[in-house]
């Protein structure tokens, strides 16, 4: 049995949009998968792997990240990451006696 197209609901707290997906959740599943896709999208071989998946017992999800476009959504997740500073942090990584070598 082949999966289908499903809709994830919004998080109306975070003012989300609901976002496309291919899911199959076969009988007696008591595990579950989250498929994410590459670079081009939701392709037919993501929901191969979906499907893959569930024929070994998961229950399988891979949201369209995309789903409001590419250009968007990477937007979207490095808005979260900016820098809060542009100077360079002047505290080391790691203090220099638990290195194993020194420097050279």
């Amino acid at each position: 049995m082949p999966g289908t197209d499903a809709t994830i609901p919004s998080d109306a707290t975070d003012g989300d949009a609901p976002s496309a997906a291919y899911a199959r959740v076969p009988t007696g599943a008591t595990r579950g998968v989250v498929v994410i896709h590459e670079i081009f999208g939701r392709q037919p071989d993501i929901d191969r792997v979906v499907d893959r998946f569930a024929t070994r017992g998961y229950a399988a999800v891979a949201p369209d990240l995309f789903h409001e476009g590419a250009l968007r959504c990477i937007r979207a997740v490095f808005s979260g990451r900016r820098p809060r500073s542009s100077r360079p942090s002047s505290r080391p990584l790691s203090h220099p006696s638990r290195c194993a070598s020194t420097p050279g």
